[in-house]
C-alpha cells in the first residue's frame, strides 16, 4: 500500500492531537516503576503524538516513521531533548538497531494496517530482530469484525452550535459516503477470511486498511516467536482474542517467547 505513504504525506496538517489513548494510559501505569530504565523504540510516530509523553519518561527513545512530513512536523514540535532521535525510516528494514535490544517497542493508533500483509510480517519480524529477550511489544490493529462498518453521528452540542453542526454534517457525509461504498460487499464473505484489507473512509477514504480477526492475530504473533500477554479493547477494556467479535480497533502486549531452562 505504498499509495498510503502519499496519503499520510498529504494530511500531515490533520495530525495535531497529542492526546493518549485510554489503553496506553494503561500502558503508562502498567509500567511506571521501569520507564526511567527504559530503551524504546517508537515505530509510526506521525507528528509527534506519543514521542510527546514517552521521549520525557525513558531513558533512551528513538522515534520512526517512513512519511518524511510527519518526522519533519514531529521534529518541530518536540524540540531538542538529549534522550532523542527522531529519523525517517521504513519499519520493514530496522537493521540499523540491531543489536540495540531495545526493552520497548511501540507500534502506535493501527500504523502497522497500512502496509500490505508481506510488508507486516516483514515488519514483525524486524521487531523481533531488536528486541531484547525480556522486553515488550505493544501494538495497536483494526479488528476485522468492525464490517459492516456503521459511524456513529456525534450529539450535537447547542452552546456550539455552529462547530457543532459543522462536524455532524461531516460525519454524516462519511456516513452517507460509507454506506454507498459498502453497499455491494458481500459482508459475510468478507467475515468468513482471517484478514482482509478494507477502506474505512480515513482521510477522504483514500486509505486501504489491514483488518484482521484477533484469534487470528494471536497465530501471526505466535508465528514469529511472540507470546501474548494482554490483549485490550479499543476502550482499553482486558479481553480473550480467541473470542472477542468487538468492533473497532485493538491492542496487543506482547514479548519474545520465554524459552524455559
Amino acid at each position: 500500500m505504498n499509495s498510503n505513504l502519499q496519503v499520510y504525506n498529504n494530511f500531515v496538517h490533520e495530525y495535531t492531537d497529542y492526546t493518549l489513548t485510554p489503553t496506553e494510559i494503561n500502558i503508562l501505569h502498567r509500567f511506571k516503576d521501569n520507564w526511567h530504565n527504559t530503551s524504546m523504540l517508537d515505530i509510526g510516530v506521525g507528528t509527534g503524538r506519543t514521542t510527546y509523553t514517552f521521549s520525557a519518561l525513558v531513558m533512551e527513545y528513538h522515534g520512526i516513521d517512513y512519511s518524511s512530513g510527519m518526522v519533519e512536523r514531529c521534529k518541530q514540535a518536540l524540540g531538542n531533548r538529549a534522550n532523542t532521535e527522531i529519523t525517517v525510516q521504513d519499519a520493514t528494514n530496522l537493521s540499523k538497531f540491531y543489536g540495540r535490544d531495545f526493552d520497548f517497542v511501540m507500534f502506535s493508533l493501527n500504523g502497522i494496517d497500512s502496509v500490505e500483509h508481506e510488508e507486516r510480517i516483514q515488519i514483525l519480524s524486524e521487531i523481533s530482530k531488536v528486541i531484547s529477550r525480556e522486553g515488550y511489544f505493544f501494538f495497536s490493529t483494526h479488528s476485522l469484525y468492525s464490517l459492516p462498518f456503521s459511524p456513529k453521528l456525534p450529539k450535537l452540542n447547542f452552546k456550539r452550535p455552529l462547530s457543532s453542526l459543522y462536524y455532524w454534517l461531516k460525519a454524516l457525509k462519511r456516513l452517507l459516503r460509507t454506506k454507498f461504498h459498502y453497499r455491494n460487499v458481500d459482508t459475510e464473505a468478507v467475515l468468513r477470511n482471517d484478514k482482509y484489507t478494507l477502506v474505512t473512509g480515513d482521510h477522504d477514504f483514500q486509505m486501504a486498511i489491514y483488518h484482521i480477526k484477533p484469534a487470528h492475530q494471536v497465530t501471526q504473533l505466535e508465528d514469529l516467536g511472540f507470546e501474548i500477554c494482554t490483549v485490550y479493547s479499543q476502550q482499553g477494556e482486558v479481553v480473550d482474542p480467541k473470542s472477542y467479535t468487538g468492533s473497532g480497533y485493538m491492542y496487543f502486549l506482547c514479548r519474545p517467547r520465554q524459552i524455559a531452562t
